[in-house]
């Protein structure tokens, strides 16, 4: 889904049912551009994602350690803290922390 504004897109968010539990999804990706971080979009696309998926107990999310733009994202959502892992793709290693949010019939809770 995306985050238009005068018919120009100012971001995107990827969300993916789990494919073991029809109650948990991931937020695989969430991308704001940044002269319009800051004013919303991120958390309009966070919340029309959770209503489309519907009946969400779960939504997990990962973001680079590194990235505090994108952690104090997660964390101003409500999200929690899960566990902190290493990925290699392509030949580059990636610190990465994963985050789940509750919900309860979509909602935050």
């Amino acid at each position: 889904m995306v985050a238009e504004s005068a018919g120009e897109i100012k971001g995107f968010a990827n969300f993916f049912p789990s494919k073991q539990n029809i109650e948990e999804a991931e937020l695989a990706a969430i991308y704001i551009l940044p002269e319009v971080q800051s004013q919303g979009l991120g958390g309009k696309l966070l919340s029309k994602g959770i209503q489309e998926l519907g009946g969400l107990k779960t939504l997990f999310g990962v973001v680079e350690k590194e990235n505090r733009i994108g952690r104090r994202f997660y964390e101003s959502k409500g999200f929690k803290y899960v566990n902190e892992f290493v990925e290699k793709l392509q030949g580059h290693v990636f610190k990465s922390i994963k985050w789940y949010l509750r919900l309860h019939d979509g909602i935050r809770i």
